[in-house]
């Protein structure tokens, strides 16, 4: 018997990979796209270069090419701030590009179970704990993108009758974050102090409130959502908000730095214009309903992150990259 196929759109992504291997693991051979690098590693079968946001892309050849029996949707930018230098560009990239996904799937086959990764950003600030009844209120270009896209794929399933599900994914994050990410920022200078290769961290507001998971916690759920007996739209995220002040915190700990509050210098100018509202969110839906929860906090998330970066940062021949990538 032959095994299926799931197709994944920016699977070099922080979490491309970690979707393939919940598929692979799933018996699904995976596909994939990517836009610069293809990304390696055993879960994913093959992945080609595809520049979503062209007129001119083939998605029909590539549906008819796999037979995709699931597709999950992680193209596109995903940098709030970059958002703003190039609004026409990350509409392009995060709604233009699932629009042509959608209407593949719809010409090809609608019965294709495709899965699209929304953002918690397009909430914006909330008034109450989020759930997926709560009205979007975006409040950047990246949020209005993955609002109009989140909502391009309800209306496919609504009026269409189309297999499309929406995971909403919080915060959430891995060794395979990039700089200058602030996650990513905290493991790597928190590492680099403990080592004695910097003398001070200099992070933006630390009074920032969110829900950050792990990111291999997320792939599970989407994976999840990806066999779930019905489409629908699922708030993936840990239940549990904390203080930018706090990870820090958990970070100094995890490498030994307990208390040292003297190595962290604050700079105003690398805090993010009009985030300083606190998210919450509730994903006693998904629990209730296909029986997923998150196995990490944002704590354990960061001590992993910064125990991952030490050994980087160990290895002279990567230390200088690294280092010089967060300064």
């Amino acid at each position: 018997m032959t095994a299926p196929a799931a197709l994944v759109f920016g699977v070099s992504g922080q979490d491309g990979p970690w979707v393939a291997r919940e598929l692979d693991a799933q018996g699904y051979v995976v596909h994939g796209t990517h836009l610069h690098h293809a990304p390696d590693c055993p879960w994913i079968a093959s992945s080609v270069s595809v520049d979503l946001s062209r007129d001119d892309v083939d998605v029909h050849g590539l549906l008819e090419a796999h037979g995709p029996r699931v597709i999950v949707f992680l193209a596109g930018r995903s940098s709030v701030a970059g958002s703003w230098n190039d609004p026409a560009a990350t509409m392009a990239a995060n709604v233009a590009s699932y629009a042509r996904v959608l209407e593949a799937v719809a010409q090809v086959d609608p019965s294709i179970r495709l899965v699209h990764a929304s953002s918690s950003e397009m909430f914006g600030q909330a008034d109450a704990v989020i759930t997926e009844a709560t009205p979007l209120r975006p409040n950047s270009p990246y949020a209005e993108s993955k609002a109009m896209a989140h909502g391009l794929g309800v209306e496919a399933r609504e009026k269409r009758g189309m297999n499309v599900a929406n995971a909403i994914l919080f915060n959430h994050e891995s060794v395979r974050r990039p700089l200058p990410y602030v996650f990513r920022r905290i493991s790597v200078g928190t590492a680099a102090l403990s080592l004695g290769l910097m003398d001070e961290l200099v992070l933006g507001d630390l009074d920032v409130v969110r829900d950050w998971g792990h990111a291999p916690d997320y792939a599970r759920a989407v994976g999840m959502i990806a066999r779930a007996p019905a489409a629908g739209d699922f708030v993936v995220a840990t239940g549990v908000s904390v203080r930018l002040r706090d990870v820090v915190e958990a970070a100094l700990a995890s490498a030994g730095l307990q208390d040292r509050w003297d190595l962290i210098r604050i700079d105003p100018a690398l805090a993010r214009s009009g985030s300083s509202y606190a998210v919450r969110a509730d994903p006693t839906h998904i629990h209730e309903t296909l029986g997923w929860q998150a196995s990490q906090s944002a704590a354990d998330v960061v001590s992993l992150m910064v125990s991952h970066d030490r050994d980087v940062l160990s290895d002279s021949r990567q230390a200088g990259d690294l280092l010089s990538r967060l300064t």
